[in-house]
């Protein structure tokens, strides 16, 4: 039982409401129905996130964890198919992630914007396709739509906090997102 304990309490976290979470971001949304909305934004540096679960994922940390420990082989499939059921994973090492919600703890909507990093020389750069991502999620964590084309803007104002700018047409439906955040990242 003592083996089992930190998967079930890790599970458990996993599938609890995600509290409140990010700083407000301006998003605007020209499709089926025009919207222009203050959502929260959070943004995850060379780790992977989900839109259902803000910050860094838990399981990944959890996975950090355990790399010390007899249970490695065991608990790095276990951690896969728990990561699974958070939905698709945004990121990962050498990536930025921003993820907007609107400011209800539903999470019946996210915006997944993912680039590579900047380098450490960088305070601002502009990605365009093929090497960025951007995913409307509607629940979070069920892709509704993706990037068709468009530009993200990455500034680094400090470390761990970023200014970013987005315009994408996504497809299918071609709908237009401008958004624009400062965030950093959340323990």
């Amino acid at each position: 039982m003592k083996t089992l304990a930190p998967f079930l309490l890790l599970l458990a976290a996993c599938r609890a409401p995600s509290p409140p979470f990010g700083e407000p971001a301006h998003v605007t949304i020209y499709g089926d129905e025009p919207r222009l909305e203050t959502w929260r934004a959070f943004v995850a540096e060379g780790v992977h996130a989900h839109s259902r679960s803000p910050g860094s994922c838990p399981i990944e940390m959890f996975e950090t964890f355990l790399k010390s420990s007899e249970l490695r082989l065991d608990a790095s499939r276990s951690m896969k198919a728990m990561c699974a059921i958070m939905g698709p994973a945004h990121g990962g090492p050498g990536r930025l992630t921003l993820l907007l919600a609107p400011p209800d703890d539903g999470l019946d909507e996210a915006l997944a914007v993912d680039v590579p990093l900047l380098a450490a020389d960088e305070t601002e750069r502009t990605f365009t396709l093929p090497g960025i991502s951007v995913e409307l999620e509607r629940p979070a964590g069920t892709r509704k739509a993706s990037i068709d084309r468009g530009r993200v803007t990455v500034r680094r104002i400090s470390a761990g906090r970023y200014d970013v700018e987005l315009f994408a047409v996504l497809k299918p439906g071609g709908a237009q997102v401008v958004a624009r955040a400062q965030a950093g990242g959340v323990p």
